[in-house]
C-alpha cells in the first residue's frame, strides 16, 4: 500500500468476533500487530468501531439485539447492520467494546482517527424496544396525547389514541387499499433519524472521553 502511494489504512469495522471472541474476553493482540505493521510502512491508521457486525455468541444468547422487519421477522447472524439500535442489551455491548478500544488506542500516536460504525442507515425496526422508544420519543415531543392526536389528525379513520402506550410503529407495508397518516410516517422518520444520530454520538462521546482532541472522529453515512 505504501509503495502505491497510499498514506493511510482503514481497519477493524467488521472485526468484533476477533476483538471479543467470547463475551467479556477481549483480544487486541492481532490489532496491535496490524497497527504496528501499518506504522512500520509509514501508513497512518483509521480505526473503525465494530458495531455493525456482532459476534455469533451475542445473537445466540441475546437474540433481541437484532431488528424486526416490517413483516415481523426477526433478523439473525450472518449479515451486517441488522441490529436494533434501540435494544438496551446491544447498546450496552457497543458501549463496552468501544470503551475498551478507546482506552487502548485513544492515546496511540499511530492512530490518526476513528470511523463510527460502517455506512450507518435507518433500516426499519419494528421490535418491542423500537416501539417503546418511539412512544418515549413522542412523549418528549408532544407532552400530551391530545397534542399528538391533533398533530396527527387523529379524528380521521378513528386513529385517535388514549395514551402513548397505545401507539404502534406505523407500518406502511401492511397498508393495502388506503395509506397511513403522513403525519405519523413523518414522525417515524424523524424518530429513526434521531435514533441513528444518538447511536453514533454515544460512540463518539466515548472515544472523545479517552482520546480528547488527539484523534478525529467521523462516520461514512449512507443514504438509505
Amino acid at each position: 500500500m505504501a509503495k502505491l502511494s497510499f498514506e493511510f489504512t482503514h481497519m477493524d469495522e467488521f472485526s468484533w468476533t476477533y476483538l471479543e471472541p467470547k463475551e467479556g474476553q477481549y483480544d487486541f493482540r492481532w490489532l496491535d500487530h496490524a497497527i504496528a505493521l501499518a506504522h512500520s510502512a509509514g501508513l497512518r491508521v483509521i480505526l473503525g468501531t465494530p458495531s455493525a457486525a456482532v459476534p455469533s455468541w451475542m445473537g445466540q444468547r441475546y437474540p433481541q439485539v437484532y431488528r424486526v422487519d416490517e413483516h415481523g421477522q426477526r433478523h439473525e447472524h450472518g449479515i451486517r447492520a441488522e441490529l436494533s439500535l434501540t435494544d438496551p442489551t446491544y447498546k450496552a455491548f457497543v458501549a463496552k467494546i468501544v470503551t475498551a478500544m478507546a482506552r487502548r488506542y485513544g492515546h496511540d500516536p499511530r492512530v490518526w482517527g476513528w470511523q463510527i460504525d460502517n455506512e450507518p442507515s435507518t433500516f426499519p425496526d419494528f421490535s418491542d424496544s423500537a416501539r417503546e422508544a418511539f412512544q418515549d420519543w413522542l412523549r418528549r415531543k408532544y407532552g400530551s396525547i391530545d397534542a399528538m392526536n391533533k398533530a396527527w389528525a387523529g379524528s380521521f379513520w378513528s386513529t385517535r389514541y388514549g395514551s402513548f402506550d397505545e401507539v404502534l410503529l406505523p407500518n406502511a407495508t401492511l397498508a393495502a387499499e388506503d395509506k397511513l397518516s403522513p403525519h405519523a410516517l413523518l414522525d417515524l422518520a424523524r424518530f429513526r433519524a434521531d435514533t441513528q444520530a444518538r447511536f453514533l454520538d454515544d460512540q463518539a462521546d466515548i472515544i472523545h472521553k479517552y482520546a480528547g482532541h488527539r484523534q478525529w472522529v467521523t462516520t461514512d453515512y449512507t443514504n438509505v
